[in-house]
């Protein structure tokens, strides 16, 4: 074949040109079948379809140089024709390109243009209507893909500060977020890798670098971008830019993950509570109305006796029995003066004033805080000692019940001597009793009669009698401390028993006192569930009082009926065989005590602070109880009706549902990326005008001078290519002769027909 000079657009090169398919000059001089030709099938020497194959030696498709590429350089260079020895064969026509239509001068219409058939991107052929609908189908379902991620977040983030109702929905929005996070880095990869191979091919038919192209090829999923920028050595704008883009993949599924979740919150609103005033007066001042009926007396005496044997926890707890708030004793508190707070933590070791806690009502779901006033009777007692049996005074009744109920000398021990039988029962004596040396004054009175209303204890009740309160106004100096004083009686066997001045009984002193406190009260209430209240924050009251030594015994009437009936509620018998429960809880609290308890219980060993607190426990709580026993038993009653009324703080605490709005930022940003991302190829999808071949394995066909395409193969797309031919096997390896070595593909049929240097492992 002679050599010829070829126009710079009729350049081909570098492919072997087979001299076998040559018949004439003119023939020979027409370019090498490759890729982008038709090609029969039974001219190949590379194929083992080809009849010729057999017949054509391996030396004629030996080429001895390399494949290159022309640059412009070589456009200038005349350069001889180098062919490879072989056979000429004959081969049969190729088919044209099928001609384009003679156009008239005129446009042709947007009609003819829009219902042309064209080659779709696998090779069929399609309608250009048809095809356009089609990818606009498509790219229209990939850019949904993202809705579903838009409509998480912008759902979930109206929940933002919504009560979860017990969490209900909960286990349901938890799903969604796990599902939403396990697909969030699949969609995203779909979405940005597919605009990142839409936008190589764009560049790719404007003229881009290698550089770039690879870069864009190469970042498919967060690693290969990561890897990519590393293995090109391009630390440039795009390959950081490349990187960023994929990091919001892992940062959009956390989003997803911990976009909702629930936690508590509080709320404080000004609230009202009601609680039971520690002024009112007994029910033993107003004509017995507590003993004077069996049945309430039963009741009364009942509630008593469960709250001295109930278990220890309910004796140290904050609250009695029937949830109600019990008040601690405050000098068992650390010392404070003035109007200083005694902070009470829950795991601080006090003693409690009464067994019997103060009834409050109107508490509000949630955490209510308020304050009350009270008063307790504190004992200061001396230590215990041995002494012969005192004999009390008893009260003396005047005819004249509206003026002065009661006369007697103070300085005297006036009360019930426990020898004495209820007015009810002829044998109910006691074991133990108490005495007190000082009273109200018969001047007081006599001008403060029960049904008075020139003093009130308190806004808007008047009428009370036997109440310190009333006395408020007079000053330190009218007053004198009273002494209690306490004896408990042996308990011999009945034939022993001496007449009473001989018997000798375990005796104290103790000096009484009234205390007004201030106590801080925090309680909490939730739906269905009791009330838990307890003290926090104690100091002395900051109003005005009556003075200290005005206690409620020291009303006759209320002392004469207390001890009368406080040493007979368990009816042990001054001729029984053990002390009275009461002696025994004096002794040790515990129910384990008090209860098998037998014999006579020994004082001598009992603490004066023992004693001061737990006798004072014992009165106290005897005296609240016969305050308001009914209201006490309910525990959280309606209504209160000799009540103060206590301004409170109401603190709700619910769960509601929060929105992490830094994760939301970050889902939302990512969902943007992805949306933005498919509306991109979607666009660039419509702008190309070339089959898709990037990324495909079929391009190794498409760049291999060793594995023959025909026209239709050439033109169609990768994935189409690799559906066509994906039962050819290939192989790689090195192929040529001496410097002209290359790595190149070919089929393996013919990589088997072919010798291999053992020591190179070259392709001969």
């Amino acid at each position: 074949m002679q050599d010829r000079d070829y126009g710079i657009g009729q350049l081909r090169g570098p492919v072997a040109v087979r001299g076998w398919e040559r018949s004439t000059e003119d023939d020979q001089s027409q370019p090498a079948a490759h890729s982008l030709d038709r090609v029969s099938e039974n001219v190949s020497p590379l194929s083992s379809s080809s009849p010729a194959a057999d017949n054509v030696p391996m030396s004629a498709i030996t080429m001895d140089f390399d494949p290159y590429v022309l640059t412009a350089e070589d456009y200038s260079v005349r350069h001889a024709s180098t062919v490879p020895q072989v056979v000429v064969v004959k081969r049969k026509p190729v088919p044209t390109e099928r001609p384009l239509p003679n156009l008239p001068e005129e446009r042709r219409s947007l009609e003819e243009i829009t219902n042309e058939k064209v080659l779709d991107s696998n090779g069929r052929r399609v309608s250009g209507k048809s095809s356009r609908w089609r990818s606009v189908l498509i790219n229209l379902i990939f850019v949904l893909i993202s809705i579903p991620f838009f409509a998480l977040a912008i759902r979930f983030s109206t929940l933002d500060g919504k009560p979860t109702w017990d969490r209900r929905d909960w286990e349901t929005f938890q799903n969604l977020m796990k599902v939403a996070g396990t697909f969030f880095p699949i969609a995203f990869a779909l979405l940005v890798g597919r605009a990142a191979m839409k936008a190589a091919a764009y560049l790719l038919e404007h003229g881009v670098a290698l550089g770039t192209l690879e870069q864009l090829i190469g970042s498919r999923t967060m690693s290969s971008a990561m890897g990519t920028q590393f293995h090109l050595r391009s630390y440039n704008v795009l390959g950081a830019g490349l990187v960023t883009l994929w990091i919001l993949s892992p940062i959009g599924s956390q989003g997803a993950l911990r976009l909702l979740y629930p936690a508590s919150v509080s709320r404080t609103d000004p609230a009202i509570t009601e609680y039971f005033s520690t002024d009112t007066q007994s029910m033993f001042s107003s004509g017995n109305l507590i003993m004077s009926n069996a049945v309430q007396a039963s009741m009364f005496k009942s509630m008593f006796t469960a709250a001295l044997i109930a278990p220890v926890n309910i004796k140290l707890s904050h609250m009695d029995l029937w949830t109600n708030v019990r008040i601690p004793y405050l000098s068992s508190l650390q010392a404070v003066e003035g109007d200083t707070w005694a902070i009470i933590s829950p795991n601080d070791t006090f003693a409690y004033s009464s067994l019997a806690g103060i009834p409050v009502t109107g508490l509000q779901d949630g955490n209510t805080n308020f304050s009350v006033e009270s008063s307790y009777m504190e004992l200061h007692c001396e230590n215990i000692t041995s002494s012969q049996l005192l004999d009390l005074l008893p009260f003396d009744r005047d005819i004249d019940a509206n003026s002065t109920p009661y006369s007697m000398e103070n300085g005297t021990y006036h009360g019930t001597n426990a020898n004495t039988t209820l007015p009810t029962s002829n044998s109910t004596t006691a074991t133990w009793s108490i005495g007190l040396d000082m009273f109200v004054s018969s001047k007081f009175n006599s001008s403060l009669s029960t049904n008075s209303s020139l003093k009130t204890c308190h806004s808007g009740n008047t009428g009370f009698l036997a109440s310190p309160c009333y006395l408020r106004n007079i000053s330190e100096s009218q007053a004198f401390q009273g002494t209690l004083f306490f004896q408990s009686l042996p308990v011999p066997p009945a034939e022993t028993v001496e007449p009473p001045l001989a018997i000798l009984a375990h005796a104290a002193k103790c000096p009484i006192q009234q205390v007004y406190v201030q106590s801080k009260i925090s309680c909490t209430q939730q739906p269905n569930t009791p009330k838990d209240c307890r003290v926090t924050a104690q100091r002395h009251s900051q109003i005005s009082h009556a003075p200290n030594y005005i206690t409620p015994l020291s009303f006759p009437e209320i002392f004469d009926a207390i001890s009368l009936y406080l040493p007979r509620t368990f009816g042990a018998a001054q001729s029984g065989t053990r002390s009275d429960p009461s002696i025994f809880y004096i002794n040790n609290p515990e129910p384990g005590s008090i209860i098998p308890g037998t014999g006579a219980a020994d004082l001598l060993q009992t603490p004066a602070q023992a004693l001061s607190y737990r006798l004072g426990q014992i009165i106290n709580t005897y005296y609240t109880l016969s305050q308001a026993y009914p209201l006490i038993a309910e525990g959280s009653p309606a209504h209160i009706t000799e009540n103060i009324t206590a301004l409170a703080t109401n603190t709700i605490i619910e769960e509601r549902y929060h929105v992490s709005w830094a994760w939301f930022t970050f889902l939302f940003l990512a969902t943007l990326v992805m949306f933005l991302s498919s509306l991109l190829a979607g666009f660039l999808d419509y702008k190309l005008e070339n089959p898709e071949i990037l990324g495909y394995a079929s391009s190794i066909m498409r760049n291999s001078p060793f594995v023959e395409l025909d026209g239709q193969e050439g033109k169609v797309g990768g994935a189409k290519l690799t559906r066509m031919n994906k039962g050819l096997r290939l192989r790689i390896g090195k192929i040529g002769q001496g410097d002209h070595v290359r790595i190149a593909v070919l089929r393996e049929e013919d990589a088997r027909r072919r010798k291999v240097d053992r020591e190179s492992g070259v392709y001969v």
